[in-house]
C-alpha cells in the first residue's frame, strides 16, 4: 500500500460527538457548586465553546454566577472516564477512515486532552485505534493554549494537514 498523505485529526467534535459529555460535565459542575443554569443553557454553552470562546467567557457573557469556579470544575470533570463513556463516533466516521486508510492515508490523532492514557483507552474501546498511526497530546502552555502551533505539529509529524 502506498502512503499518500499524513493527516492529523482532532478527536473531540471531529471524530467523536462529544456534545453529551460537555453538557453533562457542565450540569454536574453546576450541581456540585449549587449554581442554577437557565433552561437550555448547556446547549448554548456547548455551541459557543465550539465557536471559539473559552468556557469562562461563555459563562460570563450569560451572567452565570461563580463563573471561574464553574469553569474550573468543568475542566476537572471533562476528562473523567465515566463521562468519556458518553462519546460516540460520528456516523460513518469509522467506515470513511477505513476506506481512506485502504487508499494509503495515514491518520494521527492530535488532541488537547491532557490524559493520554484515557485517550488511548477510548480509541481502543471505540474501535478507532487500528486506524490511528499515533496519538499526540498537545500539552497546554501557561495561558491554556496549545504549547505548539499547528504548523509546528504538522512539520514535526510530517503531516500534510490537520483537521479539526
Amino acid at each position: 500500500m502506498r502512503h499518500l498523505a499524513g493527516i492529523g485529526l482532532d478527536l473531540d467534535g471531529t471524530l467523536l460527538d462529544t456534545a453529551p459529555r460537555h453538557k453533562a460535565a457542565l450540569l454536574e459542575a453546576a450541581h456540585s457548586l449549587n449554581v442554577g443554569l437557565p433552561d437550555g443553557f448547556p446547549d448554548r454553552y456547548y455551541e459557543e465553546k465550539r465557536g471559539g470562546l473559552k468556557g469562562t467567557e461563555v459563562l460570563l457573557r450569560h451572567h452565570i454566577p461563580r463563573s471561574a469556579e464553574l469553569s474550573a470544575a468543568w475542566v476537572r470533570l471533562i476528562e473523567c472516564e465515566r463521562l468519556l463513556m458518553l462519546d460516540v463516533p460520528f456516523p460513518d466516521v469509522l467506515a470513511a477512515m477505513g476506506r481512506m486508510a485502504d487508499d494509503g492515508f495515514g491518520f494521527h490523532l492530535c488532541t488537547a486532552r491532557q490524559q493520554e492514557d484515557l485517550v488511548i483507552r477510548q480509541l481502543s474501546l471505540l474501535g478507532i485505534a487500528p486506524l490511528i498511526r499515533g496519538a499526540h497530546v498537545l500539552h497546554l502552555d501557561d495561558h491554556g493554549g496549545p504549547s505548539k502551533t499547528t504548523a509546528e505539529i504538522t512539520s514535526t509529524l510530517g503531516l500534510n494537514a490537520i483537521v479539526g
